[in-house]
C-alpha cells in the first residue's frame, strides 16, 4: 500500500506499573515480587527465551504478590500472557493463576476482589485481562498471583496499567428479530478468493474449514473478471473475498457492480485503493495501537450480517499488536467523500468506540446491500491475528460467517453484563420493567431506592386472571457470578415469549395458555459481588402438585453442554424434545437431593451451558443462543409442542420427538 492511502501508525502505549513484569528469577528471588511456596520451592521457576517457565507445583501453589502506589477511583487492568509449554490443541487445562487485588490506606486493607480463577490452556485465549476500580481512601494496591500448575507453562509478561472506561455495552432491552426476517441476499456453497499471495495465509485455512477445500477458489487478479463472470446466478453462487494490494485494485465502479450479483467482501486497503482510483480523494487507512482501552465496534447498522448483535451494541473490535497491546485498524474520510459513497448506498455499519476522541466514530466496516448480493468492506485481521484477550477472535468469526451465509446464531444476543449485584439489577429491573414481567413489588421498591432483593418474574403476570389457574414452569439461574451467560438467555427466551404472546403469535400463546412461567434470574444473590448483606435468596410459593416442571440453568465447567435429570420416568422426555441441538443428557440423581418436591410425572432437570472457553462478551451470541434455544424445547415439550427450526438453509432440521408424540405411537 503506498503512503498516500496509509497514515502514520497511532502508537500508545501505556506504562507498566509493576516491576519485573517478566517475573524473571534469579537463584533465591524474582525481583520485585514476594514469593510464597505451598508444597513447592523456587526451583519451579525457570527462565527461557521464551519467558519464564513455572514447572508443575504438584497438589500445592506459589504466591507472588506486589504492592504499588495507587489512587482512589481509579481504575487497573492486570494483563497476564501465559500458555502452556507443549500446546494443547483444544485439549484439557494444565493450570490456573487466582487474582487477588487489595486495596491499601496504610496498613488497613479497605477492598479485596478475587475474580474467577484465569483457566490455562484448552481454549482459553493466551491473554488473559482483570479489571478492579480503587475505592475512596486507596494509597496502595496489592496483586497477588497464585500459580497452581499440573504442567509447565510459560509467562511471557504480567502487566499492570491504569486504564480508562469499560467500553463494552451491550443492550438487554433489544430483542434481535428471527432469522428469516434478515435473511442474506442467497446462501453461498463457496467462496472465490483474490488476494495476489501464494502463502498459506490464515483467511484460506479458516475458508477451507468453514466451506471445504474443494469449495475454496483461490485466483490471481488477472483472472478475477473471468471468475466473476463465471459466477452466474445459482442460489448458492459463491461469494467473493478481496484483499488485493493498492497497483492491482479494480475500480469502485467494477465493486459495486459486482455486489449487484453477488456477496463481495473487501478489504479496507482494497476499498481506499478502488475509491482511490476512482477519484474519491481523502480516504486513508488508519492503524492504530493502545494499551489503555480495548477498543471497540459500535454498531450502526444492523443486517444479516449482525446475527447475534443489536443496534448500538459496543463489541470488542481488536487483535494483538504482538506486544500485547490492541491494535485495530479504521477509515477516514472527508466529509464530501463521506457524502458521495451515501449517494452509492455505501454507509458506515460499525464504527470505533474509543476513549480517545480523535479515533472515535470513524468506519471500521462499511455495507451496501442490494437485492442479490451485498458489498461488505471489513479487514480479515481479526480472523488472522492473535488475540487480544476477552476472546476477540469469536468476534470477528461470528461477523465473517454471518457475511458468508453461514447460520451460527438463530436466538442468540451479545451481553456485556456488569458481574456485581447493582450492575445486574439495573438490567434486570429495565426488562421487567420494558416486558411486562415484574410479579414481586421488592421491584417497585428498588426503582424507588427502598429495597435490593433480586427480582421474580412471572409471564404472565398476577393481574390476568385468567391464567392463574394454570401450572407452573419455574426456571432459576444466577446461582453464581459465572452464571451471567444462563441470566442473559433466560432474559432472551422471556422477551421473546411474551412479544409472541403480545403479537398473537402461535408459539407464544399455546405456551401461555397452558402454563406460567415463574423465573429467578438471580437465585443465589449472595454469591454476586457487591450484593448487600441484607438481600435473601428467593423462596418458592409454588405448591408441589401446581409445579409443571424445574429448570436450573448455569454454566458448567466442561466445554460441552450438558443436561442432568433425575432418575425418573418422565425424564426419557427431555433427550426426545432436545433432538439434534448436540446436548448431552445425563441422568444423575446426586445432583437432586433436597431440591424442591415434585412429582414423579414433573419434569425437572439442570442445564449447565459449556464453561469452557471461558464465557466473556464476544462467546456471549453463542451461550445466549444455546440457553434460549434450550429452554424453548423443554418449556414447549411439557406441554407437547414442538419447538420451531430457525436456519437460513432450505434444509429443515426434523422437529424433535416430544413425549406426545412418542405417546401417539
Amino acid at each position: 500500500m503506498s503512503k498516500s492511502l496509509r497514515a502514520k501508525p497511532i502508537i500508545d502505549r501505556p506504562d507498566d506499573l509493576l516491576t519485573n513484569g517478566t517475573l524473571r528469577p534469579s537463584r533465591k528471588a524474582i525481583r520485585g515480587w514476594d514469593a510464597a511456596f505451598d508444597g513447592c520451592d523456587m526451583a519451579v521457576f525457570r527462565a527461557s527465551p521464551a519467558g519464564t517457565v513455572v514447572a508443575a507445583t504438584g497438589a500445592g501453589h506459589v504466591d507472588l504478590t506486589q504492592a504499588i502506589r495507587a489512587y482512589p477511583n481509579r481504575r487497573y487492568r492486570l494483563d497476564i500472557h501465559v500458555e502452556p509449554v507443549k500446546k494443547q490443541d483444544g485439549q484439557d487445562l494444565v493450570g490456573a493463576v487466582e487474582v487477588r487485588f487489595a486495596s491499601f490506606n496504610r496498613d488497613e486493607e479497605v477492598r479485596a476482589y478475587e475474580p474467577l480463577p484465569l483457566r490455562i490452556g484448552g481454549d482459553a485465549p493466551a491473554i488473559q485481562r482483570v479489571v478492579f476500580q480503587c475505592p475512596p481512601g486507596t494509597g496502595r494496591l496489592q496483586v497477588r498471583l497464585r500459580f497452581r500448575v499440573s504442567q509447565p507453562i510459560v509467562v511471557q509478561r504480567v502487566r499492570l496499567v491504569e486504564t480508562g472506561d469499560y467500553l463494552l455495552a451491550s443492550h438487554a432491552l433489544a430483542n434481535p428479530p428471527e432469522p428469516q426476517h434478515e435473511m442474506p441476499p442467497y446462501l453461498p456453497a463457496s467462496v472465490i478468493l483474490c488476494d495476489g499471495r501464494k502463502d498459506n495465509r490464515p483467511l484460506l485455512g479458516w475458508l477451507q474449514q468453514v466451506f471445504g477445500e474443494r469449495r475454496v477458489q483461490r485466483v490471481w487478479p488477472r483472472d478475477l473478471m473471468v471468475a466473476i463472470d463465471r459466477i452466474g446466478t445459482k442460489p448458492d453462487r459463491p461469494a467473493v473475498i478481496l484483499d488485493l494490494p493498492e497497483d492491482r485494485v479494480p475500480a469502485l465502479p467494477d465493486l459495486l457492480a459486482w455486489s449487484d450479483r453477488t456477496i463481495v467482501i473487501a478489504s479496507l486497503a482494497t476499498f481506499a485503493g478502488a475509491a482511490s482510483r476512482t477519484g474519491l480523494e481523502g480516504i486513508r487507512i488508519q492503524d492504530r495501537i493502545c494499551g489503555l482501552d480495548l477498543p471497540c465496534g459500535k454498531i450502526v447498522q444492523v443486517g444479516y450480517y449482525t446475527r447475534g448483535f443489536a443496534l448500538i451494541d459496543d463489541i470488542p473490535y481488536a487483535w494483538n499488536d504482538g506486544q500485547d497491546d490492541f491494535a485495530h485498524r479504521y477509515l477516514t474520510m472527508p466529509k464530501e467523500t463521506k457524502a458521495e459513497l451515501a449517494k452509492m448506498n455505501v454507509r458506515p455499519a460499525i464504527l470505533t468506540e474509543c476513549g480517545q476522541g480523535g479515533a472515535d466514530k470513524k468506519p471500521l466496516t462499511l455495507y451496501r446491500p442490494s437485492e442479490n448480493g451485498a458489498l461488505l468492506v471489513m479487514d480479515p485481521d481479526g480472523l488472522e491475528g492473535p488475540s487480544a484477550g476477552e476472546d476477540g477472535p469469536q468476534t470477528f468469526a461470528l461477523l465473517w460467517l454471518a457475511a458468508l451465509g453461514q447460520d451460527t446464531v438463530t436466538l442468540g444476543q451479545y451481553a456485556a453484563p456488569p458481574t456485581h449485584y447493582e450492575g445486574m439489577m439495573i438490567d434486570l429491573v429495565e426488562v421487567a420493567k420494558h416486558y411486562d414481567l415484574i410479579e414481586d413489588l421488592s421491584i417497585l421498591d428498588r426503582m424507588h431506592g427502598r429495597g435490593n432483593h433480586p427480582p421474580v418474574w412471572q409471564l404472565p403476570g398476577k393481574r390476568h386472571d385468567r391464567f392463574a389457574r394454570r401450572p407452573t414452569l419455574q426456571i432459576r439461574t444466577g446461582f453464581v457470578e459465572n452464571d451471567w451467560p444462563a441470566v442473559y438467555g433466560l432474559l432472551l427466551w422471556l422477551k421473546r415469549v411474551a412479544l409472541q404472546a403480545g403479537r398473537n403469535q402461535p408459539i407464544g400463546q399455546s405456551l401461555l395458555r397452558r402454563m406460567q412461567v415463574l423465573a429467578w434470574p438471580l437465585s443465589q444473590p449472595q454469591n454476586w459481588r457487591g450484593c448487600p448483606k441484607d438481600v435473601t435468596a428467593p423462596r418458592s410459593h409454588i405448591a408441589s402438585d401446581k409445579l409443571l416442571g424445574l429448570i436450573d440453568l448455569q454454566v458448567g465447567q466442561g466445554r460441552d453442554a450438558v443436561i442432568l435429570v433425575p432418575d425418573r420416568p418422565r425424564q426419557t422426555m427431555v433427550r426426545q424434545v432436545i433432538g439434534r441441538a448436540g446436548v448431552g443428557v445425563r441422568v444423575s440423581p446426586a445432583d437432586f437431593e433436597g431440591e424442591i418436591p415434585t412429582q414423579p410425572k414433573q419434569l425437572v432437570c439442570r442445564v449447565l451451558l459449556p464453561g469452557i472457553p471461558q464465557a466473556f462478551p464476544a462467546n456471549s451470541p453463542i451461550l445466549t443462543d444455546l440457553a434460549a434455544t434450550l429452554l424453548e424445547r423443554l418449556a414447549l415439550g411439557t406441554i407437547g409442542e414442538t419447538a420451531p427450526g430457525r436456519t437460513w438453509r432450505k434444509q429443515k432440521v426434523r422437529p424433535a420427538l416430544t413425549h406426545m408424540d412418542l405417546r401417539n405411537r
